[in-house]
């Protein structure tokens, strides 16, 4: 992971009761992602081919109905975007950026 934030994946639930091999493997294949306020991260028309792990800002999950977008929720540290799409191999969400975003 080449950046300046030092990231413990230990910390993160979903990484705490794995190997120190696929955790060494996960963090040679980090790669660090800016996003900024409204920059979409997930678009509900596409099944994402990677997961985003908010590491610092907030994110969004958008509904539209009727020509109206609306905030079903908002997401923050330690939350994965695209993890749903992912699992169920049906792109199902829309999520932009609420603030400078790093992933």
């Amino acid at each position: 992971m080449n950046n300046d934030l030092k990231l413990n994946l230990r910390k993160i639930e979903a990484f705490k009761d794995i190997s120190d091999k696929s955790i060494k493997t996960i963090q040679d294949n980090l790669k660090l992602v800016k996003y900024t306020i409204g920059q979409i991260i997930s678009e509900n028309t596409i099944i994402p081919d990677t997961l985003n792990l908010i590491l610092k800002g907030e994110a969004r999950i958008l509904s539209k109905a009727n020509n109206k977008t609306e905030t079903l929720s908002k997401l923050g540290e330690g939350i994965f975007i695209g993890l749903s799409s992912f699992l169920k191999v049906q792109s199902c969400e829309e999520v932009r950026a609420a603030s400078e975003l790093i992933c």
